[in-house]
C-alpha cells in the first residue's frame, strides 16, 4: 500500500513539473513573439 502511495505521489509530482515546464515554455513563446 506504501509503496502504490509512492509510485501516485512521484507520478503527481511529474505531471506538475511537466505542466510546470509547458507554461515556461509558452511564456517564452509570448515573450519571443511581444
Amino acid at each position: 500500500m506504501r509503496r502504490f502511495k509512492d509510485v501516485g505521489r512521484v507520478s503527481f509530482l511529474e505531471i506538475s513539473m511537466l505542466g510546470y515546464t509547458q507554461n515556461v515554455r509558452a511564456i517564452g513563446l509570448l515573450a519571443m513573439i511581444v
